[in-house]
């Protein structure tokens, strides 16, 4: 069996997924039973069916309502619905979102119990981004639509068939507020299967605030697509609420025939085939500080800079000296050219910058002097820094800080505008850009080797909501941002209350409310997406308080930046790189030098690490129309600026996370940006050379296939294998147009697999004529580059890099081999990535050394998932397992003598563990990979 097709000794299934982002409209997921329809179901009880006990005022003093027998909920054989009735509801944002029927009817043909007819919906699903896509097919369970108590009822199943595309099923309670609804998805298969979903596993994804999982007030029911910038086809019927239990069993991976990982080795590593260290500038600084130059990096002395690196988190910031050499060392060879210091102010980290004391107001000497060592080696082998300056500070009541235990870890929105905590910000800056390194001999400020500087991660006034991370958590910050309104308010518009009353009137939605004036500071300002995104707000009193955001965050890191520059601070500032698509945030941060953004694929849901019960979205980036956080990324770049990606993911434990290193590191060389990975290590402890367990989602040092595929990628990038596109394509955006609360970037997603493109606030073009461009790099279905390099198949999940010295695949196997200018690749895995890469400067044609790397999935011993395939039961234990891919490379075309050349598998640390046969014809060699031989790479020589 093949990597995917988990070993399974009961009923069928079917795979599961929540193509969700970590900061978008999350869905929870989870496992799945499914019942062939011709197994022999019970057939639903004759009659009406039974009423639904009220939901009840107070949970605990009312009794469990008993349930005897199972509960017909809908099977669509009447027009208008058997309990509350049926309705279709779905988007209309301009995302792409459209349905074949609206309203819905029934259609003829039905499921076994009931055949008359079914629910069956068509159409398609638009863009997974604000203000969101979705369709929902809803089942009232009352004609009076009022909630019901459903706790006497312990599964749901229903009849399901469709285009195999991910579907999913939502209970939605009265008590959740924000949309973050109880859900399951599953797949719909091509005929009539049954499915039966315990209600505990009906989960909430994690981005709203968490609601106790009682169906004690269920309002109804909805199904919908969860697949977004695609077609949906499916139907349902017989939805069925039942008393009975019903049990899952874990399923495990079938990993005859993978092999242990034992770790890397930096000194063994040193001059092998795996190490492309040569390819850094060393030291770090020797070209003068950084600045740029349109949208490129630039040096001092004219040398253009291209980043690509990872992120050293927490505690992995402060190593031994041992291990600061030894993790140096290690990244150079893979080809880290800069590494950004992240969460190093975390109150979570042991040690931290403050020496996890009970203040945060003076840097630990023992931390910085650990810090001052890593940092000096990481400079001695060409890696710049990538400083944060505050990420996750938690400010105490010693540091004077009022409700100090109320802020949210990072001083979040209100770090951008209360005096104190800006204050607090530009001590801490004085202190840590100001300190010397006395192994540099210099201070972080002046020092040319620091080359970027982000002032508050992941923040943006254009994201504020009524609870959680990114709200407001006391009466007195509320107070303190409304009086900086109403200051900005009264020289904006001067006159007083009458002036601005007169402002405001509009002929719909809320002005100047009765009670409000500035002068007097009582003017409130709406929280972003209070009252469903300012819809009760008149257009004029929406704009300034859009106004009076961009005005406060764009003086923030005005205030910011101007105090790097008193220290002598000689790199690039960006303001921040929140997730938001809102035009405004992106100016405000386009106001400085450079821009940043993040991205994430398969982020996971319900927890963080490998803990039972997380969840993640289980499908390949390969499988999306704009490749995930290839399209996310591109599309948020700014014309005329350098830009930075300074996290981007695909997360452990999506069984295809590998194909990230190639997709990000090839389209950002196509795009001309800085991508850097999150992260390399969260854990101080954790050693590339002696691996334990797969424990964390986001971690390269202990991630087999995706450190296999850093050698590779680091050539393409670093030596310019993949061409930058001279074709430019970027979508105009205007200020008035971004005044709007649900304003959002235009740029169609998939623009960047073919062209430069990103957002331009001065020109740029209609999105109309962005998506001709598309079109026309689009041939059966394939999206290829404007330089013909990069070739993307979605529905087959395959792409293909085609360069003079850099040649693969990554994707699903398809019956259909990968025919490069060089290579031919015949790849027998059920899923994988082969690369052929020339270890020296000619191209592969004429190469005198090559490496092959052949990379697939890595698991803990013993980790079993739900059915779903993206629901963790056990975790499993060390060793670690790795896939050995299987495939045929077929190198031709090739000059010079064969007869000479030499095959070999190589070792994690780059040593030769054993001779390969290869053979040759003509002007061709071939290479057969095997499972047999243990190893991730093969090195060819002549």
């Amino acid at each position: 069996m093949q990597r995917r097709e988990f070993a399974v000794h009961s009923l069928s299934f079917l795979a599961t997924n929540a193509r969700r982002s970590r900061r978008t409209l999350g869905l929870g997921v989870g496992g799945l039973s499914v019942l062939c329809a011709s197994c022999g179901a019970p057939s639903a009880p004759a009659g009406p069916p039974p009423a639904l006990p009220a939901a009840s005022a107070s949970v605990a003093a009312a009794p469990v309502p008993v349930a005897t027998a199972d509960l017909p909920v809908e099977n669509f054989e009447q027009p208008g619905g058997q309990s509350g009735g049926i309705w279709l509801e779905f988007d209309k944002n301009g995302l792409g979102t459209r349905v074949a029927s609206a309203p819905f009817k029934a259609e003829p043909g039905g499921a076994p119990k009931s055949p008359g007819a079914a629910a069956h919906l068509s159409g398609a699903l638009g863009a997974n981004r604000a203000p969101w896509s979705w369709v929902q097919l809803q089942l009232h369970l009352d004609k009076t639509q009022s909630p019901q108590d459903l706790r006497g009822y312990k599964s749901v199943s229903f009849f399901v068939k469709g285009d195999g595309g991910r579907y999913g099923i939502a209970f939605v309670k009265a008590a959740v507020k924000d949309y973050d609804q109880f859900r399951y998805e599953f797949t719909a298969s091509s005929t009539w299967t049954e499915v039966r979903v315990p209600l505990a596993e009906l989960k909430q994804a994690g981005w709203g605030k968490p609601v106790p999982a009682v169906f004690d007030d269920v309002q109804r029911i909805y199904f919908y697509p969860a697949e977004y910038d695609k077609p949906f086809d499916f139907s349902v019927d017989d939805v069925v609420l039942s008393p009975s239990e019903v049990k899952i069993e874990p399923v495990a991976y079938a990993t005859a025939g993978w092999f242990a990982w034992t770790g890397i080795d930096p000194e063994k590593r040193r001059g092998t085939a795996l190490d492309v260290s040569r390819l850094l500038d060393a030291p770090a600084g020797k070209h003068g500080p950084l600045g740029r130059r349109a949208e490129n990096f630039v040096f001092r002395d004219g040398h253009v800079a291209k980043f690509w690196g990872v992120n050293i988190v927490g505690s992995a910031n402060f190593p031994s000296h041992a291990e600061a050499e030894k993790t140096a060392e290690l990244l150079a060879e893979l080809g880290v050219n800069i590494t950004r210091h992240h969460h190093i102010d975390a109150a979570w980290s042991t040690p931290n910058v403050f020496g996890n004391r009970s203040t945060t107001t003076s840097l630990d000497p023992v931390s910085m002097e650990r810090f001052d060592y890593f940092v000096n080696q990481l400079e001695k082998r060409g890696i710049y820094q990538f400083f944060d300056m505050l990420v996750n500070r938690k400010p105490t009541r010693e540091d004077g800080v009022a409700d100090a235990d109320k802020l949210t870890p990072g001083l979040k929105i209100e770090g951008e505008f209360d005096p104190q905590l800006i204050e607090l910000q530009e001590k801490f800056i004085e202190q840590f850009m100001g300190h010397e390194n006395p192994y540099a001999k210099l201070s972080y400020a002046k020092n040319p080797a620091v080359a970027l500087l982000e002032v508050i991660n992941e923040d943006s006034l254009f994201w504020l909501r009524k609870d959680g991370e990114f709200s407001l958590k006391t009466a007195a910050y509320r107070a303190t941002l409304n009086r900086l309104f109403c200051e900005w308010l009264k020289k904006q518009v001067p006159g007083g209350r009458a002036a601005l009353e007169k402002r405001w009137a509009a002929p719909s939605g809320e002005g100047l409310l009765p009670g409000e004036d500035p002068d007097a500071g009582s003017v409130d300002v709406h929280i972003y997406f209070e009252k469903e995104g300012y819809a009760n707000l008149g257009k004029p009193r929406t704009e300034d308080t859009l106004r009076f955001f961009y005005d406060t965050e764009l003086a923030y890191y005005r205030r910011i930046q101007a105090k790097l520059k008193t220290l002598g601070y000689t790199g690039l500032t960006t303001g921040s790189n929140h997730w938001t698509e809102h035009p405004l945030d992106l100016m405000a941060s386009a106001e400085l030098d450079f821009v940043d953004r993040h991205s994430y694929w398969s982020h996971p849901e319900g927890g963080w690490g490998y803990k039972p019960g997380i969840s993640w979205n289980p499908s390949s980036m390969l499988k999306d129309t704009y490749l995930g956080v290839v399209g996310s990324l591109a599309r948020r770049r700014v014309k005329g600026l350098p830009y930075s990606t300074s996290e981007w993911q695909t997360s452990a434990p999506n069984d295809y996370r590998e194909e990230g290193v190639l997709l990000v590191s090839a389209y950002a060389a196509l795009q001309g940006f800085s991508p850097i990975e999150f992260a390399w290590s969260h854990d101080g402890n954790k050693r590339a050379d002696a691996p334990s367990v797969l424990n964390n989602n986001f971690d390269l040092v202990d991630q087999p296939g995706m450190l296999g595929l850093w050698p590779a990628a680091s050539l393409l990038f670093h030596r310019g294998d993949v061409r930058a596109s001279e074709l430019e394509a970027f979508v105009k955006v205007d200020r008035a147009a971004s005044l709007k609360a649900d304003a959002s970037l235009p740029a169609p997603p998939a623009l960047g697999l073919v062209a430069r493109t990103g957002v331009d606030f001065r020109a740029g073009e209609q999105r109309p004529g962005l998506e001709k461009i598309v079109a026309e790099h689009t041939h059966a279905g394939v999206v290829s580059s404007s330089t013909g390099e990069l070739r993307h198949d979605p529905s087959a999940g395959r792409f293909e890099i085609d360069t003079p010295r850099t040649q693969g695949f990554a994707g699903f196997r398809s019956g259909a081999n990968a025919t490069l200018a060089n290579a031919t690749l015949e790849v027998e895995s059920a899923f994988g990535v082969v690369l052929v890469s020339a270890l020296d400067e000619r191209p592969i044609s004429a190469s005198k050394h090559w490496l092959v790397s052949a990379v697939g999935n890595a698991v803990n011993t013993g980790m079993t998932l739900m059915p779903s395939g993206n629901r963790l039961v056990n975790p499993g234990s060390s060793p670690v397992l790795v896939e050995p891919i299987v495939a045929k490379v077929t190198l031709s075309k090739l000059t010079g003598p064969l007869d000479v050349v030499k095959a070999y598998a190589l070792g994690a640390s780059g040593e030769r563990l054993a001779e390969v046969p290869v053979v040759h014809t003509g002007d061709s060699l071939r290479l057969e990979l095997s499972g047999a031989h243990k190893t991730l790479h093969y090195e060819i020589v002549r």
